[in-house]
């Protein structure tokens, strides 16, 4: 399906297949849907905007300062004031919480990335 095909079908903002992570592929391989609303001087958007870029997430950076349509999808469609925001599939995430955004890394996080189990001996 082409992007005016999604428009029309009311999806403005991913398409169908945003949501499907295919099995043995990782996350850069994965076509990117994930949509990052950020404007300029925002601390937060160029914390999250790093953590996304060094785990190698794909994303297409949306500035609302410099297109309109893109603010009014943030206000009137996802409902939400703020910045950073990011459309991962069908999960939106307000702002920049870092356990949030680990969250994204699921199966794709590395050995080196998972905390260490700690047991009582």
């Amino acid at each position: 399906m082409n992007e005016p095909e999604l428009q029309e079908a009311g999806n403005p903002i991913a398409s169908l297949q945003s949501n499907l992570i295919q099995e043995g592929r990782t996350v850069s391989e994965v076509s990117m849907a994930n949509h990052f609303y950020t404007e300029p001087g925002c601390a937060a958007c160029r914390a999250a905007r790093k953590f996304l870029v060094s785990h190698n997430i794909p994303f297409e950076e949306r500035n609302v300062r410099s297109n309109p349509d893109y603010l009014r999808i943030l206000t009137e469609e996802l409902d939400s004031l703020t910045t950073p925001t990011l459309v991962w599939g069908d999960k939106i995430i307000v702002g920049f919480d870092r356990r949030e955004y680990d969250l994204l890394l699921g199966p794709f996080r590395t050995k080196r990335e998972t905390p260490p189990v700690r047991t009582r001996v």
